[in-house]
């Protein structure tokens, strides 16, 4: 009776530390997760309820802050192939991030292409607000695209804007056209992101 109390408390403290791993989750989640996790160690240890079976048992589970972060993992990205919403493919990302190289890979892209559509959208901004020194330039010793603040005699010195005004929607169709290529690159990267191994009946999630 007592080694049934212990092994009783011994998953309970389990299920708790667990439970402090998931506080970023909804609370119907995490119950519904700790059902399972306490259903699967109680299927494990119901032939041999040793008290060295149940720490095998937890032991092949991972610590409780490693599974929480896989629960985490898993519910990010899982949240991710039902919004179409930037952010969400941003916290998916960094989420995979932390498990495989291939996350780290769209880190970067996400990364790179998010900035690039900035830089474009801020081209159009600053055209408006300094229109002569912001703009494309070509000329016999003139090559230039972005911002110019170089200045002769106290005015600008530069050769005819190939653009003008035009960079303004250029650079706002720039801005919208990274930012949907960039997002369309991540979806896939995590759709095709290899599975979470999970414990239980759930098994592999495809993320």
């Amino acid at each position: 009776m007592a080694g049934h109390e212990d092994a009783r408390g011994q998953i309970d403290r389990y299920l708790a530390r667990l439970r402090a791993g998931l506080a970023r989750l909804g609370q119907a989640e995490v119950d519904e997760i700790l059902r399972e996790i306490r259903g699967h160690i109680l299927e494990q240890t119901e032939t041999d309820n040793t008290p060295e079976h149940l720490q095998a048992t937890l032991a092949k589970l991972g610590s409780p802050e490693q599974l929480a972060s896989l629960y985490q993992t898993e519910s990010v990205l899982a949240r991710v192939r039902d919004s179409g919403s930037h952010l969400g493919l941003v916290r998916g990302v960094f989420c995979l991030a932390r498990r495989s190289v291939l996350g780290l890979v769209a880190a970067v892209t996400g990364l790179v292409g998010y900035l690039l559509a900035l830089w474009c959208l801020s081209l159009g901004i600053m055209k408006i607000i300094w229109p002569e020194n912001v703009g494309v330039w070509w000329g016999p010793e003139e090559r230039a695209f972005g911002y110019n603040v170089t200045t002769i005699n106290g005015s600008l010195d530069l050769p005819p804007d190939l653009l003008g005004w035009w960079l303004v929607p250029a650079g706002l169709f720039g801005c919208t056209l990274l930012i949907m290529a960039t997002g369309r690159v991540l979806r896939w990267i995590l759709l095709r992101a290899r599975p979470v191994q999970l414990p239980g009946p759930q098994g592999a999630q495809e993320v």
